[in-house]
């Protein structure tokens, strides 16, 4: 789950890796970040990033900010996304992950492009 509110975990869910800030007002060089949602069989819903305005042809849940298309001493860190899949006796979907740690692009996931820079927030 991504959430737009600095702080704890939204209850059912667990805060995993380093958070990230987004800008609400777009820059000189700054790319929208979009949360997109698509339907999972059986019924689920997995929700991703982009910069895409179509989301990828999916539904598009929130406008969350700006982030930059370059890094910066402001933007220091990559917002990467990885691609892989889940599978298990209750749903086998495609699975997205969005990280500022390429470690966590490892096993079943695969490393997939930059989506921008952003500053991360220090817990």
């Amino acid at each position: 789950m991504y959430t737009s509110h600095a702080g704890a975990a939204v209850p059912g869910y667990r805060v995993e890796v380093r958070q990230f800030v987004v800008d609400q007002n777009p820059g000189e060089d700054s790319r929208t970040l979009y949360l997109c949602s698509y339907q999972l069989k059986p019924p689920g819903i997995e929700h991703f990033l982009t910069t895409k305005p179509d989301c990828e042809s999916f539904d598009r849940v929130a406008t969350l900010g700006h982030i930059s298309a370059a890094r910066t001493g402001r933007t220091p860190r990559a917002l990467l996304r990885c691609y892989g899949s889940v599978e298990g006796l209750e749903r086998t979907a495609k699975r997205d992950l969005v990280t500022l740690d390429m470690r966590e692009c490892a096993g079943d996931l695969k490393f997939g492009f930059v989506l921008g820079y952003v500053n991360d927030i220090r817990q």
